[in-house]
């Protein structure tokens, strides 16, 4: 027992000894300065260069051999009114000097710092930043009407971070209205807002970057093109079967795989429009609409059961074609289609697969793929009875000459029904 009591309390003094160690030792790393120590010397002006470009500057200088010296600063006017910062430790000898609103010569001050925080006389030099991308991409701004709304694009050439604001007179008051702010940096931006009534309204655009600098701002007066939903219920898998399509469905029985699956509206469902034969990519499935339609876009949900979104057996690659024959041969070139669509699935984050964020599970809640005029596709809105899928590829890697599946949870086709 008088042993048990010796081995507790000669634990509980080791423990009361590190503790105490370790706080000495941390009471030793604070570091001390010399209040009374005068300022550090100013930057050489002859050790300063300037390295200008769009919207920022960047300062390279040599700091001085002073052992009181913390950072150097400097201050500018980014814009009118608007006073800025910059600040560099002794380790470093740059300052990167951004958010100017515009292009031109601009005063800046460098001061070096002290650890006590005094401050050495200021030396100026002069920076001249070229046009800042949220100017320079504004020139390119554009907004059209589509179908049930606007979408609109620019030019990043730079690839900032930039905002569109988009707003609407939507009830002809005068008053414009914030529909929705976009934020991208990509080389190619691409914004649209769905959800509006197909009569005239007015709208505004202007760009934005991070640090509040506005471009010009862009009017337009569009009409939305008219569209809905094509409902679900006059929808039917095409038969006779093409030679091309997929029926796996047929080989494995019963109504699993069946491609009405695809528009039973029960999401999470799934749908394999793969093979377990000897099928290869590309193949396709063809689908008799049961009235006259032109096409908006397509909306695609992953199924759960399958892999889910951006990953497994998820369409990748994929056309789409049309035919407003009624009864359409099996040839896709010059037959009896036409393609109305060619898509790529793009994962949110830009992650490769499979290493995926939350956000890129959103493909449960629908992928959306717009119908758009090309080069190769003149015009995709032509009067169709049929749309069949050619797929070429998952998001598991395979593509033209693999055999695979593919996995749909549910397709929702957006449009005007057209009158002959």
């Amino acid at each position: 027992m008088k042993y048990r009591i010796y081995r507790i309390l000669t634990s509980a003094v080791m423990v009361i000894m590190t503790i105490l160690f370790f706080a000495c030792a941390e009471e030793e790393r604070i570091t001390y300065y010399d209040t009374d120590a005068t300022a550090p010397v100013s930057l050489d002006p002859n050790s300063v260069s300037v390295k200008n470009l769009a919207g920022k500057s960047v300062i390279k200088y040599q700091a001085p051999n002073d052992a009181n010296l913390l950072y150097v600063k400097a201050v500018y006017k980014s814009a009118p009114g608007v006073t800025r910062e910059a600040r560099a430790s002794l380790f470093v000898d740059t300052l990167l000097l951004d958010g100017f609103n515009a292009a031109g010569d601009h005063t800046v001050k460098l001061f070096c710092v002290g650890k006590n925080e005094k401050t050495s006389e200021a030396i100026e030099v002069t920076v001249s930043p070229s046009t800042p991308p949220v100017i320079e991409a504004f020139p390119s701004l554009e907004v059209n009407a589509v179908f049930g709304g606007v979408r609109g694009n620019y030019q990043n050439l730079h690839e900032s971070e930039l905002k569109v604001y988009l707003l609407a007179d939507t009830a002809n008051t005068g008053r414009y209205e914030l529909l929705r702010a976009f934020v991208s940096n990509s080389r190619d931006a691409r914004f649209l807002y769905l959800g509006l009534q197909a009569k005239e309204a007015r709208f505004a655009a202007y760009l934005q970057d991070r640090w509040g600098n506005r471009s010009d701002t862009l009017f337009q007066t569009l009409t939305p093109d008219f569209e809905v939903e094509i409902d679900k219920d006059t929808w039917s898998y095409y038969s006779p079967y093409l030679d091309s399509d997929c029926h796996v469905w047929l080989e494995m029985g019963g109504n699993l795989y069946h491609p009405s699956r695809m528009w039973d509206n029960e999401n999470p469902a799934n749908w394999n429009a793969g093979t377990i034969g000897d099928a290869v990519f590309p193949f396709t499935t063809t689908i008799k609409l049961g009235k006259t339609v032109r096409l908006s876009h397509i909306t695609i949900y992953a199924a759960r059961m399958w892999g889910g979104g951006y990953t497994g057996y998820t369409p990748k690659l994929f056309e789409v074609y049309g035919s407003n024959v009624n009864t359409p041969g099996d040839a896709l070139t010059g037959g009896d289609w036409t393609l109305l669509g060619d898509f790529v699935s793009e994962i949110p984050s830009g992650n490769a697969e499979p290493t995926q964020t939350d956000k890129d599970q959103g493909m449960f809640d629908g992928e959306v793929f717009f119908f758009e005029p090309s080069e190769r596709i003149p015009d995709p809105y032509l009067p169709t009875q049929f749309i069949r899928f050619r797929f070429l590829g998952t998001w598991n890697g395979m593509g033209i000459g693999d055999k695979n599946a593919v996995f749909i949870g549910e397709l929702d086709v957006w449009g005007q029904e057209y009158n002959n």
